[in-house]
């Protein structure tokens, strides 16, 4: 229906022209100039945008801000528009002069957001709310909306944990309320909830607002208990428009790690040999043919750069309004080839925005989007079968293929993993997904001062995984897996409000909600292994030896309700209160509902006298809230007594060959399972200065949640394992700093500066009957603990042994009593017992930063651009897992490649913290030299755009230059500082066991309105 109406628009405007063409004297034709200056400052405006509404006549200001149009009528309307600044748009007349002043819109008191179940002014929110509009982010091009919300919005920790291409960011809001459950906040997306970041092009965003205090989140309840990101997409605009974003990027590994030649490499495997009184394994005539390029670099091997590692994005658009009927068409496509061999992401989107105006009090729309993600081998973290990983100890004097060209499997020398071409070419692990949300809306002003609206949607979520292993890319047997999973969602939201003025300075409102939204997922597996022909591969697991078949279904359900109560006394006393009850089918029904109610004042200050007369402030409000957020963050059916199968656990032979399948109790019950309760005060300030040029805000918040659901352990011969219990206590403090500055404002040159800063602490204030948990991970497979969580502790610690360097020939006698030598590890006895083990495990670092900070200039000189956007962590350590193993404090690599391992311990070279080859030598992965600052600063976007003026046939026209991670300033000695392989863990922060390091991005790209 939409092409139908936009062709039917197209030829109504081009019929018009033709007979406006052949029939001049039916409409005269005006040609209108002028000027285009700041309000404020005088100064004019270069590239500002001046074109006729509804037709595609359009011009730019040139460099004296002069503009000149030719309309077609004398009550044509013109639309000016420049970015920073409130559009305008004034109709014509018979005059031939049309001078025009635009007013910065630079943090506009009056400017309405989105809030929630509605919108509000600015100048009126009590709440914590962070806001973005498009403009926010149009000067970096990305393809996932988490890129926007990085380093631009105070309080929100965004990290890229893993490179690889399409891959989801952990998204924390004011720290983590939970140790084991989701810490990810909830996406709203036009009104429908749990919607998909990675499912929705970030060109189709009209604006983003984060909520983060009780009183904010308080309107979705225990949805928002991690805090809530609104999302709205575009709407229809006046006229018809047509647009073009297009971009490409050239994409390279960041650095290279510094990795022991084939010839060092042979020369160390020999030593090591010695040290154990074997014979060497090279010769020299070996190690020559290693000098003369014999070998592998294996980072050359498997990354590919430039046009092989190519990203592409385009996004072609329609929008307008035509007969009360608005439209908004857009179709998104992203192609983007990983810097590994033999990975990509791929993303088809489109979107369908229709809203109606039925009359002067009822409106109405329909929003339908589809998305279509594919990704192949988005390697997670694996020391052993990840070629980014394996590629950093796999021995160099290999070579990358054998004679007949298939991938080398082994060496015998060093990692027992296959090699880096072997687990590139011979896993295959491709996830499709496909996401779609049907949102129908109406709304209904009954009275001036009550209206209903009401929103209802439907989303369906299918994913299919595939993976197939051949056996050269295997230690064990071939593999093929096929997992397929189904979710669907329905919502119905009812809103009706009540807002009234009395007098002349009593603002009354109040909401009242009703949802309910249910939801049912289905999945299904089959795993095959020891495949009888591997070439079949997925297409028939039925050629498997061993085949194993598992499949699953749950439903559940959340109703609600909401009542909020809004005052407002004479522009300068604000008040909100809200109470929202949540039911949920996960708990029992004594505990199902929970009640979470909010408060928050806020007091204008700068509208009472005695501020006025300073002079000072163009605004000034004290803000203050307190109030409950909920947590439901617990599987389905989590408080009911569950059975299990398993062919190891319970197993009768029966034949004395096979085993078979048994049933046996998996999880006892827990009636009293409820929810998790958040409880949060916040108090904010924010200023205005400078005739609104400068402004700040700062909040400062604490948090505790209770209640902690958690799985506690059961004595081992109930056989139980364990229960799902609400038991501990975790808090989080912190406090937010945002500015803006609008530094110059001159002629031809502007220069915007926006900067926020946050820091958060997470301690662990209780855990039920234990002191120390341990939730997390262990070290390379071996099993070794990495991270503890304790009381009084925060979370992210990093637990291990204190390494003080390397045992020296003076202290021989010293070394001895551990049973050690010089050139030996010495770890730090703390208990001072004479023996290291667990009695000396403390903790060594933490993977929390201090600090994030995002810093974002863009200076704009006639019809030139350049934005400048810094952001950086500060004070967090990174467990470097990769170097540890690379320099042999696994099993998994018999000898190190890491260049490190030039600086190891003999008679000469006494003062390193790298030991020497010994037979008596103890080096625990649990290692504190292998903690790192990973604190940094990242030239995250550098773009250099220009606004060609008046080219015909465009409406605007703007190409650009730009670079992402561009520049890392950090101490760190891995690929990336900001990546972990535990990837949205809330315990294991920090941890680089082998991840997929973020690329350096070159782009190209170009922005075109028709």
């Amino acid at each position: 229906m939409k092409k139908i109406i936009t062709c039917r628009f197209l030829k109504r405007n081009l019929v018009l022209v033709l007979l406006l063409t052949l029939s001049v004297s039916a409409f005269a034709q005006l040609k209108i100039s002028g000027i285009v200056a700041d309000a404020a400052s005088g100064e004019t405006l270069i590239g500002a945008s001046v074109f006729a509404e509804g037709t595609s006549t359009g011009t730019v200001t040139d460099f004296d801000g002069t503009y000149s149009l030719t309309v077609d009528a004398a009550d044509a309307v013109l639309i000016f528009t420049y970015t920073g600044y409130q559009t305008q748009e004034i109709k014509v007349t018979e005059s031939k002069t049309l001078d025009v002043k635009l007013a910065a819109a630079d943090n506009l008191l009056n400017e309405v957001v989105v809030v929630g179940y509605g919108s509000k002014k600015k100048v009126d929110l009590t709440g914590s709310i962070a806001s973005l509009s498009a403009k926010d982010f149009e000067a970096q091009p990305i393809t996932r909306v988490e890129n926007a919300l990085q380093g631009r919005t105070a309080g929100v920790q965004v990290s890229n944990t893993n490179g690889s291409p399409g891959n989801n960011a952990r998204i924390r809001i004011r720290g983590t309320n939970s140790i084991t459950g989701s810490g990810s906040p909830l996406v709203v997306l036009d009104g429908i909830l749990g919607a998909s970041l990675g499912a929705i092009n970030p060109s189709d965003i009209e604006s983003i607002q984060v909520l983060k205090d009780a009183s904010a989140t308080a309107l979705y309840g225990s949805r928002g208990a991690n805090g809530v990101i609104l999302v709205t997409s575009k709407k229809g605009k006046d006229g018809s428009n047509v647009n073009l974003d297009a971009f490409f990027g050239l994409q390279s590994l960041p650095k290279k790690i510094d990795i022991v030649s084939p010839a060092e490499y042979a020369r160390l495997v020999n030593e090591q040999l010695a040290v154990g009184g074997s014979a060497p394994a090279f010769f020299e005539e070996d190690i020559t043919e290693f000098e003369n390029g014999a070998g592998t670099d294996w980072q050359d091997e498997i990354y590919r750069e430039g046009t092989e590692a190519l990203t592409q994005n385009y996004t072609l658009s329609f929008n307008g309004k035509k007969d009360k009927i608005g439209y908004y068409v857009a179709g998104n496509l992203v192609d983007n080839e990983g810097i590994l061999t033999n990975n990509f992401y791929k993303r088809l989107a489109l979107r369908s925005n229709l809203d109606f105006e039925l009359n002067d009090r009822m409106t109405a729309g329909l929003n339908i989007t589809y998305s279509k993600e594919e990704a192949l081998n988005g390697f997670a973290s694996d020391l052993l079968f990840a070629p980014n990983a394996s590629a950093l100890i796999f021995a160099p004097v290999a070579e990358a293929f054998t004679a007949d060209g298939t991938p080398t499997k082994f060496s015998p020398y060093g990692s027992i993993a296959v090699s880096p071409t072997a687990s590139t070419f011979g896993r295959n692990d491709n996830r499709q997904t496909n996401n779609a949300t049907a949102t129908a809306f109406f709304n209904w002003k009954i009275t001036d001062d009550i209206t209903y609206s009401f929103t209802g949607g439907v989303r369906d979520v299918n994913a299919t995984s595939t993976i197939a292993v051949a056996s050269y890319a295997t230690t064990g047997q071939t593999e093929a897996n096929v997992f397929n999973s189904d979710f669907t969602q329905f919502q119905h939201t009812h809103v009706l409000g009540y807002s009234k003025l009395f007098g002349a300075k009593h603002d009354f409102g109040i909401k009242a909600i009703f949802e309910e939204q249910d939801s049912d997922s289905y999945g299904s597996a089959a795993f095959g292994q020891n495949l009888l022909v591997e070439s079949v591969g997925i297409n028939n697991i039925g050629f498997a030896e061993t085949q194993v078949i598992s499949s699953g279904q749950s439903a559940e359900a959340i109703r609600s309700y909401v009542g909020r109560v809004e005052y407002e006394f004479d522009d300068k006393y604000l008040f909100t209160g809200t109470v929202r009850a949540d039911g949920s089918s996960k708990f029992p029904e004594a505990n199902r509902f929970g009640v979470f109610p909010s408060v928050a004042a806020a007091w204008r200050l700068s509208e009472e006298g005695f501020i006025k007369d300073l002079g000072i402030f163009d605004n000034l409000k004290l803000r203050a809230s307190y109030g409950q957020v909920g947590n439901q963050a617990i599987s389905p059916y989590s408080s009911l007594a569950l059975l299990q199968t398993s062919p190891t656990a319970f197993n009768p032979v029966l034949d004395n060959t096979a085993p078979v399948i048994g049933i046996a109790p998996g999880r006892a019950a827990n009636p009293n399972l409820r929810w998790e309760t958040t409880t949060q005060t916040d108090i904010g300030i924010d200023f205005g200065f400078m005739d609104g040029r400068l402004t700040a805000g700062f909040d400062y918040y604490t948090k505790t949640t209770s209640d902690l659901l958690l799985f506690v352990s059961t004595p081992t011969y109930t056989g139980l394992g364990a229960v799902l219990q609400n038991v501990g206590e975790i808090g989080n403090k912190g406090f937010e700093v945002d500015l803006g500055y609008l530094a110059l404002n001159r002629e031809d040159l502007r220069w915007d500066i926006a900067f926020n800063l946050a820091a958060n602490k997470t301690t662990v204030l209780d855990i039920g009957n234990n002191d120390v948990i341990f939730p997390g991970r262990g070290f390379a497979g071996s099993g070794s603990l990495l991270s503890r969580v304790e009381v009084g502790g925060e979370l992210g610690n990093f637990v291990g042994y204190i390494n003080d360097g390397t045992w020296n020939t003076d202290e021989e006698s010293e070394a001895a009593v551990y049973g050690l030598q010089p050139g030996d590890t010495k770890y730090r006895d703390l208990n001072e017992d004479g023996v290291i083990n667990e009695e000396d495990v403390t903790i060594i670092g933490n993977g929390a930063p201090d600090l994030i900070w995002g810093l974002n200039n863009t200076v704009s000189y006639k019809g030139f651009e350049l934005n400048i956007f810094l952001q950086s962590m500060m004070g967090q350590d990174v467990f470097n897992v990769q170097r540890a193993v690379m320099m042999g404090t696994s099993g998994d690599v018999k000898t190190p490649t890491h260049g490190d391992i030039r600086d190891r311990w003999t008679p000469t070279n006494q003062d390193t913290d790298t030991p020497a080859f010994s037979s008596t030598n103890f080096q625990a992965p649990e290692d504190s030299r292998f903690i790192e600052d990973a604190s940094f600063i990242r030239l995250r976007n550098v773009r250099l755009g220009y606004t060609v003026p008046a080219v015909k046939g465009f409406k605007s026209l703007t190409v650009y230059v730009s670079g992402q991670n561009l520049l890392t300033f950090t101490d760190y000695k891995g690929y990336d500082p900001e990546v972990s392989g535990a990837g949205d863990s809330n315990v294991d922060l920090g941890i680089d066991n082998g991840t997929y390091p973020n690329p350096k991005v070159i782009t190209f790209g170009v922005n075109a309105g028709f």
